[in-house]
C-alpha cells in the first residue's frame, strides 16, 4: 500500500505551503477558474504584468519574498470583477481558516492575485507546521465510502496502476450547501455529501516529461500512465456507478480527481437558508427605514445594505445645533445604530415566519466578522446554527460638515454635523 501523501514529503517549508495553496485552490478549478501557485524566487515565471499591478511587487527581489498565486477567469464564466465574486470571497475565508492569510489581495475583471508570506505568522499554518495530512477526518470519508461498500484500500486497489507510476490518492470530503457552496463540515439542513478522490504527481514519471512552468503540461513518450488510467477508471466506474453519482475530471496535467457526489441529506433540526432568501426577506424590510434615508442593495459578493441618509437628516441636525445653547458637535449616529438593529431583528423575524423556526440576532459587539455576531437559529435558549454573520457599521462612511453657530450677541460658536451611513453587512 502506496503511503497517503503528507507535508512531510516535500523538501522545504516553502514547498509545503506552495503545495497547501495548490490543494485549497482545486475548489476555485472545481468551478472552472485557472489557478497557478508561483515561487516568487523563479520570477521568470511571473509573466503577467497584472501581477506586478496588483501586488504592488516591481522587482525580481521584491518576489523572492512572497508566494503568488494568479486566478484567472479566461472561460469568462463570471459577468462581474473576479475578485469580488462570492467563488473568491468564500475562497478568503478558507484561506485565513487554514492559516494562510495573504499578505494582499486584488484583481480586476477575470482576474485576481494573492500574495503570501514565504515565513511568517500569516502563513504560519499548523498544517504545514505539523506535517498533517491533508484530507477530511477519516472517519467521514471512510463512513461515505462505507456507503458504496468500498474502503479507502479498495480506491488503492482499484487504481494501483496509475499509483505505481507516482500518482497519490488524497480524500476529501464537503458538504454542498442549498446554494451549491461547499462546507467542510455539516452545519445547514440540506446538504449533498460530495467525496473527492485526486490522484496528483510532483514528480516526473516514468516515460513523462514535465514542463517546468506552473499550469504547464506533460509529456509522455509511451502509453504506460494512459493504459494504466483508462483501465482503472473504467473499472472504478463499472463498479459504484450505480451506487452514487460519479463524474471525473482531467486538468491540463492529465491528473485525475474523481467526484462521489451522494444523496442530498436534510437535518429538520437545522434550517438550509439561502442567499436568496436572506435577500428577498431583507428587501421586505426596507419600508421600516425612516424618511430621508435613501437604501440601496448590494449582493455582488456578500449582501450590504446602505442607508445614507439626505439633506433633510443634515437640517434637523443643523436646526437642533441652533437650538441648542452648548452643543458643539450634532450626529444621526444613534439613529442610524438604531435603524440597523431594527432592520436585522426584523429580518429574523421574517426569515422565522418563512421557516416555521425561532431565528434571532444575536449581537456581539466587534468591527470584525470574526465577532460571530449574526443569525442563529434557536431551540428553546440554546444557539444551534449560525445561519449568516452580521456586521452593523454606523460609523464607516461618515461625512462631516462644518457650520459657524451664532449664540448671543456677540458669540459665534465653531460646530460640526457629522452624517453617517448606514452599512449593513450579511455573510452567509
Amino acid at each position: 500500500m502506496k503511503k497517503l501523501i503528507t507535508y512531510k514529503l516535500f523538501e522545504s517549508l516553502v514547498d509545503k505551503k506552495i503545495q497547501l495553496l495548490k490543494d485549497l485552490a482545486l475548489e476555485l478549478q472545481d468551478v472552472g477558474l485557472q489557478v497557478e501557485v508561483i515561487n516568487g524566487s523563479h520570477s521568470y515565471l511571473l509573466r503577467d504584468p497584472r501581477v506586478s499591478i496588483h501586488t504592488g511587487t516591481r522587482y525580481t527581489d521584491d518576489y523572492k519574498k512572497f508566494i503568488i498565486m494568479k486566478v484567472t477567469d479566461d472561460n469568462e464564466r463570471f459577468d462581474t470583477d473576479l475578485y469580488n465574486t462570492d467563488t473568491i470571497q468564500d475562497f478568503i475565508e478558507t484561506l485565513k481558516s487554514y492559516g494562510m492569510t495573504p499578505r494582499s489581495m486584488s484583481g480586476g475583471r477575470h482576474f485576481s492575485v494573492f500574495k503570501f508570506d514565504k515565513h511568517g505568522s500569516m502563513t504560519n499554518s499548523p498544517i504545514v507546521r505539523e506535517s498533517k495530512v491533508f484530507e477530511a477526518k477519516k472517519s467521514v470519508v471512510d463512513s461515505y465510502l462505507d456507503k458504496i461498500g468500498a474502503t479507502r484500500q479498495d480506491v488503492i486497489d482499484v487504481f494501483q496502476g496509475i499509483i505505481d507510476l507516482g500518482y497519490q490518492p488524497t480524500f476529501k470530503m464537503s458538504f454542498l450547501d442549498k446554494d451549491g457552496r461547499a462546507r467542510e463540515e455539516k452545519s445547514t439542513g440540506q446538504e449533498t455529501p460530495l467525496l473527492k478522490i485526486s490522484f496528483k504527481s510532483d514528480k516526473q514519471g516514468s516515460g513523462s516529461i514535465r514542463n517546468p512552468y506552473v499550469g504547464g503540461y506533460i509529456r509522455f513518450n509511451n502509453l504506460d500512465y494512459i493504459e494504466s488510467l483508462y483501465h482503472s477508471l473504467s473499472m472504478f466506474m463499472s463498479m459504484y456507478k450505480d451506487k452514487c453519482n460519479i463524474e471525473y475530471d482531467l486538468d491540463n496535467m492529465v491528473e485525475l480527481q474523481l467526484r462521489l457526489q451522494f444523496d442530498t441529506e436534510y437535518d429538520e433540526n437545522k434550517v438550509a437558508v439561502t442567499r436568496d432568501d436572506i435577500l428577498n426577506a431583507l428587501e421586505s424590510c426596507l419600508s421600516s427605514i425612516p424618511e430621508g434615508y435613501s437604501p440601496d442593495i448590494n449582493s455582488i459578493s456578500n449582501i450590504t445594505l446602505n442607508a445614507e441618509p439626505d439633506n433633510t437628516i443634515a437640517q434637523g441636525l443643523l436646526d437642533e445645533l441652533k437650538a441648542s445653547k452648548t452643543a458643539k458637535v450634532v450626529s444621526n449616529y444613534d439613529e442610524v445604530e438604531k435603524i440597523g438593529l431594527d432592520i436585522t431583528n426584523k429580518l429574523a423575524k421574517t426569515l422565522s415566519e418563512k421557516f416555521k423556526k425561532d431565528i434571532r440576532y444575536v449581537e456581539i459587539k466587534s468591527g470584525h466578522f470574526d465577532s460571530k455576531s449574526g443569525l442563529y437559529l434557536f431551540n428553546g435558549d440554546k444557539q444551534e446554527q449560525l445561519i449568516a454573520k452580521v456586521r452593523i457599521l454606523s460609523t464607516g462612511r461618515t461625512k462631516t460638515y462644518r457650520a459657524d453657530v451664532k449664540r448671543g450677541f456677540l458669540r459665534t460658536d465653531k460646530c460640526e454635523i457629522e452624517l453617517e451611513t448606514l452599512e449593513l453587512t450579511i455573510q452567509i
